[in-house]
């Protein structure tokens, strides 16, 4: 945290002359004494709860690690964050830009139609999105604030009227939605969907090479990869239905079995049914048997 190193418009700088020149410690002696003055007066009349310094964590780049949906129901979003902060990490950050003037985050976000808008994000704005139990770590126990920033901006890009709250977007975000609806918010582009049942003539076996093939060329090509689950129509499959997961990986074991690494995007496993209950976020499934449950909706490919 920190105060803005530039001065706000109007007539600031003539009115911080002013202040100083009235006050006790105005000393012309040195610049150094004035300076450090204007600094203090500064600090005081423009500090900032958030700036662009808690925006990322140590490494200075945004992470999937640093996403935990909460009490929003907008996993195909927060989802689709942490895959493109993971493959993309750039793509985030050319997408959030700090004001010190005003205190606010200009972040770039995308209509579904890929039509790019700016979205105002504010001090308050990120508090809001803490107590209503956003998708960064914020509200728990604190965190970098690019997800709180990113889920703010989308829900106000899908709310009509900021003045009476942001009640309509939220509520609006936290209906669900596709991971295509995430990718496009933030990329622009739906990305493209890998359906199983788009190859339903093909044996098991098959089309879980075929996805694998697809899957595996994408995330090598740093492209990000969600992948939607459905209601099992028989058997269970250790994921939890109608949610989006973030992938981080896909490989073949020494049998030759297709495993698909993933990430929740809660940040942990606990209480996701299915026989899957743990603090851990991460998890490996079989894809052969996401297919044989019909649990697999589909992979959604980003740009």
């Amino acid at each position: 945290m920190s105060f803005p190193v530039s001065f706000p418009s109007g007539n600031f700088s003539l009115d911080l002359l002013h202040e100083l020149q009235s006050s006790s410690s105005w000393q012309l002696e040195t610049k150094v004494g004035m300076h450090s003055r204007i600094s203090d007066l500064f600090a005081a009349k423009y500090c900032y709860q958030f700036d662009a310094s808690d925006l990322y964590g140590p490494s200075g780049n945004p992470s999937e690690q640093d996403i935990q949906q909460n009490s929003i129901g907008d996993c195909y979003f927060v989802a689709t964050l942490g895959a493109v902060a993971d493959q993309q990490p750039g793509r985030i950050k050319n997408a959030i830009s700090f004001d010190p003037n005003t205190g606010n985050f200009n972040v770039r976000m995308y209509k579904p139609d890929g039509t790019a808008v700016t979205i105002p994000v504010s001090q308050q704005d990120i508090l809001d999105n803490k107590s209503r139990g956003g998708g960064s770590k914020l509200d728990n126990g604190g965190g970098p604030i690019w997800p709180a920033v990113m889920e703010t901006a989308y829900a106000k890009m899908n709310d009509g009227n900021w003045s009476d709250g942001l009640a309509q977007g939220y509520n609006k975000i936290g209906a669900g939605g596709f991971g295509r609806d995430g990718m496009v918010a933030v990329t622009g582009s739906k990305g493209t969907d890998l359906v199983p049942a788009n190859i339903w003539f093909f044996p098991t076996s098959l089309k879980s090479d075929i996805l694998f093939n697809q899957v595996s060329a994408a995330l090598a090509q740093g492209k990000a990869v969600t992948l939607s689950t459905d209601p099992e129509q028989s058997g269970q499959d250790g994921l939890v239905d109608n949610h989006v997961y973030i992938v981080d990986r896909i490989y073949k074991d020494a049998s030759g079995a297709v495993k698909v690494e993933l990430r929740n995007p809660w940040g942990n496993n606990i209480n996701a049914g299915e026989g899957t209950n743990w603090s851990g976020a991460g998890l490996i499934v079989d894809l052969n048997s996401l297919i044989n449950t019909k649990g697999l909706e589909c992979f959604n490919v980003g740009p």
